[in-house]
Parts: C-alpha cells; structure tokens; sequence
C-alpha cells in the first residue's frame, strides 16, 4: 500500500469431492509420525448481501479432508539403484517431489517393491524404506541386493486408496526443482516399472566351487576334467577373467613326489576347466588355486585307479620246482594294467593247472581246453584268495594268493591262466621257502614282459613268413600252375610242416613249456622239469637183495657143517673108549658125558 502496488498472488485450485463453501477461512494440516495427515478448513467469513447492502458474515462451521501423501503435483525417482548395482553393495536411488503450488514438499509416504524375474527362484522380494533427506521435497532409498539377477523396481506414492505409481528416468539430475521433475519424467517416458540388474561382485576364494567326479576319481590313462566356478561372497557366479590354476601332486607313502601337467581353460562364463591325464596310479593331492589362493576346500585328495588288466604284464612268482606231497605250496600271482599300476579290485579270473603234460597250444574258442591242450593232473587241491600277499598283515592289490596241495609225486608243470590266457613270467623262488621273505620281483618281471613280447614278435614274424611261402608254394601247385612247371602239391608238404609246428594261436602270451625266468635279473633260466617228491622217501634196497640171494646158501651150509661135525666128534669118542684111553679125558676140569653130546644149528 505504501507503494500504490499490491503483489500477485498465486491461488491454485485444489479439486475435491465435497469442496466447502466460498469463503474466507483458516486452514491447518496435522501430520502423525508417519507423514500422514489432515485438512482442516475452519470457520471463515463469508459475504452475504441483503438487498442492496453487503455485509460480512463469520461462519462455524469445520470440513475435513484426509491428504494424500503429499499434496503432490508430481514426483520422479532417479538414481543408479533403479537400474544397475553389485550384489552386496548398497546403493540409492532419490524421489523429488512438488506439490500442487509446484513447491518441495515433504510428508510423503512411499511403498517400493524390489521383486526378482521368474528365472532367479532363490531371488527374494525386497521393501526398502523410503526416507526424507535434510532437503525439502527430496527422498533417499538406500538398499543392497545379495542375489544376482533381474529385479523390477516399482514405487507407490499416497495411502490407501490415493496412489500413484512414481514414473522417472534412473540417469536424470537429482532435484526438487519442478522443471526438473518435469524433465525427469518426460524422459523416462512414463515408465513406472524400472529394470534393475544386479552383477555378482569379485570372486570369493572361500566359496568358489570344484566340481567333477574325476576331482576325487580318476583312472590311469584317462583324460579327465573338473570344474571351477568362481562365485564371490554371496554365491553368485562371477563373469570370469580370474586367474586360476590346479597342481596335481603324487603322494608317495604321505610325501610329495612328482607333479601332473594340467591345462585350465577359462570358458568364459565364470567356470573353469581343468583337464589331466596321468598313468601312474596311486593317491594324489589336487591344489585349486584362484588369483594365488587356495580355494575352498583345497587341496582335494584324488585317487587314480589303474587301468583295465593287461594279462601280458601279470606274472606268478612263488614254490613251483622242489614240491612234496602232503605238504601245502605257495605261490603268488601279479595282476597290473597296461601301465604296470597294480589292479585295485578283485575283478579277475585266476585259475591254477597242475599238468601231467602240457600240449601244443588251445585252439581258438576251446574253453575246455586245458594245460594247452595236455593232460590235468587231478590229484591236486587249489585255494585261491584276492589281496594277500608274503606279508600277512598288509593289504596287496591286484595280487592273488595260491594254495596248492599235491596229492602223488611225480613231474608237474604248473600253468596259471589269467582271465582265460596263460600268463608267461615265472619265478620260482628256489630254497625260500618262508613265504613271508619273499618280494615280488617287479623289475625282473617289467625285463620278463619285454623279453615275451620281442619272442612274441619274432614268432608272428616267422609265422606270417611261413604262410607267405605257403600261398606262393599252393600257388605255383594249382593245376594250372603244375602243368607248366611240373610242380606238385608235394613241394608245399616241407612248408605246410613248419607251419604245422607252430603255436596254434600265436597271439597268446603263454608258452607251451613253462619258462621259468630269476627273480632277479629277469633273465630266462635253464629249462627245469618241477619234481613231486613222496613225502615218505623209499630206503636203497641193493644191499636187501644182497642177502636175500646169499643168506639161504650160507644158511644151508652151516646146517651141514652142524650134521657133519657132531658125527665126527662122536666118531672120534668112540675110538678112544674102544682103546682105553680115558685118562685124556680125565685130565679136562670138567666131566664130560659123551653120550649127551648134542649139536643142534637153527638157520632163519
């Protein structure tokens, strides 16, 4: 007034359901604690005319009205919480509000939900709190997510039946500004449902996973793989990129020994392969080791079983030459793979042949045929047992134990079949005969193995000769042939007996004849026939037989002699009566009764 100009006043019309009658009046707004509240419009004055004169009236009356939260004109969120965060690690997102005066407003009350897509199962269903900040009109949520995923964020502003959805744009500035709510919400394009990806956070040593049965299993020879997934504290699965290696170490009786060469290759998805292959069998350690640490679990103990059973590498050791009946013999036979790792199951067919004679060979698919086409001695009982070895206290794998008992003497040879083909290394083990000193003899064996296979060799070799120059002999004998050579079928009879003196089946590892090799260079020995000797050994009866011819002639002499004297004796006695000579006789110490005198000679 005092300046002859008044300011201008920004009236905006709030629309309600029952608005009050024009007037003049007081307001007041009552919020509780949780920002909702109450509008009064109380009493007033309101001008009334009667007839020409107009005059201000005071009215009593109270309306009511319940607000919403707030009296907004808009609000719009933004933030990176809205769109993309790390699992684990909080992060905000803010709602600017204005009321209807398109002034800040606070007293706003907000419902946000955080709900996880179809695909994540394990994901839960967040409801952060929305809170005031110290700037009217402008509100913070803060919260963390743990679980990698796809998240939809949405967000109610008002109460009860008074909601509406907030729309924005997570990249818009932050501010309680009207026009940049304003821009907010045209660029987020009505959107009121926002995307949120929340990304794993860095690989966790202690939860990252070594899966694969061939972590703890595996077999000698074989490729094998596990696999390492990098998740970081919360279990997620990181992206990859992790420097990540495994060692794989042989344990000798508890101690390090040599390292396995592996390959790691990262598959780019957060997983990890690892690829090995050993041939020695045995117990390993496997070191997992991601960005230089162990992970979890690490080391893991793996066992390497041996491979299938190679019969040309098993070999029998144990008493086979100097045998006795009623007594119970020993032998040991030696199961490995291809590798030379001893078989850890009792998964093999071992069968013991005691031979009166041993034959040319099996023919091909003959399972009856025994002691390669001989003779079995059947006076002989076997008992064979799996994983006993000289040392009755420990445990011996892929080795089979043998008792043997023989009931006549004789020649034997022994034959050992394992899984139907005869083995061809032999040790005898000479005048040891405490099994408990005996020690398999594994290098003389690996010699016996190759010496085998080079005189397996060189048989197929002279085989595959021999039945060369058979078809080129039957060739040239065809008819054909024949009636412009002169050449018979007679001329192969040479060729086809050589080939007839070879092994039938020249595949097979054992021999004909048992070949006994020492049980320390592993060289072939001498050929020795094994003898069964009778417990009970027969006296020498030369001297029996002397006596029996001559003692019947000396007998028969002495008898005579026994007739013959007592007649001359007596003859004698008598002549000397007859001519008074007993004086003589008297002159003996002792009486003498001639007549009495007898000779008697009993022969046996």
């Amino acid at each position: 007034l005092s300046t002859g100009k008044c300011p201008v006043l920004a009236w905006r019309q709030i629309t309600t359901s029952t608005p009050p009658p024009s007037r003049f009046g007081a307001t007041m707004v009552l919020l509780d604690d949780r920002g909702q509240g109450q509008l009064y419009v109380m009493n007033g004055m309101q001008l009334q005319t009667t007839g020409t004169s107009t005059a201000p009236v005071e009215l009593g009356d109270t309306y009511l009205f319940e607000l919403r939260s707030p009296l907004h004109k808009a609000c719009a969120a933004t933030g990176p919480a809205l769109s993309r965060m790390v699992a684990g690690q909080p992060s905000n997102f803010y709602i600017a509000c204005a009321d209807v005066f398109d002034q800040p407003a606070n007293g706003g009350q907000f419902s946000v939900s955080v709900r996880a897509s179809q695909q994540c199962a394990r994901c839960p269903t967040l409801f952060p709190t929305v809170r005031e900040t110290a700037t009217v009109g402008l509100y913070r949520c803060t919260f963390s997510v743990d679980n990698a995923g796809i998240y939809t964020v949405s967000i109610i502003v008002g109460r009860g039946d008074n909601t509406d959805p907030v729309s924005g744009n997570p990249t818009s500035a932050t501010s309680v500004d009207i026009d940049s709510i304003q821009a907010a919400l045209t660029a987020g394009n009505g959107r009121t449902d926002f995307t949120l990806i929340v990304e794993a956070g860095g690989t966790f040593n202690p939860y990252t996973v070594v899966k694969g049965s061939s972590l703890t299993l595996s077999t000698a020879g074989v490729s094998s793989k596990f696999l390492v997934t990098g998740l970081d504290k919360f279990s997620n699965s990181v992206a990859g990129g992790d420097d990540v290696s495994a060692v794989l170490t042989f344990q000798d009786n508890g101690a390090d020994g040599f390292q396995v060469p592996n390959q790691v290759v990262d598959n780019q998805d957060g997983t990890y392969t690892s690829t090995y292959m050993t041939s020695q069998a045995g117990q390993y350690k496997v070191q997992v080791m991601l960005n230089g640490l162990d992970v979890g679990g690490s080391p893991f103990d793996l066992v390497v079983m041996a491979l299938g059973a190679s019969v040309e590498l098993s070999f029998a050791y144990g008493s086979f030459l100097n045998t006795k009946t009623g007594f119970t013999f020993i032998v040991f036979v030696q199961t490995r793979d291809k590798y030379g790792n001893y078989l850890t199951s009792d998964s093999e067919v071992i069968k013991f042949e005691s031979c009166t004679t041993v034959g040319s060979g099996c023919a091909e698919g003959d399972d009856g045929c025994v002691c390669e086409g001989g003779t079995l001695n059947l006076d002989v009982s076997t008992d064979i047992s799996y994983g006993l070895g000289p040392d009755t206290t420990q445990n011996y794998d892929g080795q089979y134990r043998i008792n043997y008992y023989l009931f006549s003497p004789g020649e034997f040879q022994t034959l050992i079949r394992h899984n139907d083909t005869y083995i061809g290394c032999y040790f005898d083990q000479g005048n040891a005969t405490d099994p408990t000193q005996w020690t398999a003899p594994l290098d003389a064996a690996d010699k016996c193995t190759e010496y085998n296979r080079l005189q397996k060799l060189q048989a197929a070799t002279a085989r595959r000769k021999v039945e060369k120059a058979l078809k080129t002999c039957s060739a040239a004998a065809s008819p054909d042939a024949a009636s412009a050579n002169g050449t018979t079928d007679n001329t192969c009879g040479e060729v086809r007996e050589q080939l007839r003196s070879m092994p039938l089946n020249p595949r097979r590892v054992g021999r004909r004849a048992m070949q006994f090799f020492d049980p320390k260079s592993g060289a072939p020995v001498a050929s020795t026939k094994p003898v069964t000797q009778a417990t009970f050994v027969r006296p020498d009866r030369s001297e029996a037989r002397y006596w029996v011819v001559r003692a019947p002639i000396i007998c028969a002499g002495i008898g005579a002699a026994a007739v013959v004297i007592p007649a001359v004796f007596s003859l004698v006695m008598r002549l000397v009566r007859r001519k008074g000579h007993h004086k003589i006789v008297e002159r003996l110490k002792f009486p003498v009764d001639f007549d009495l005198l007898d000779f008697d000679l009993v022969c046996f």
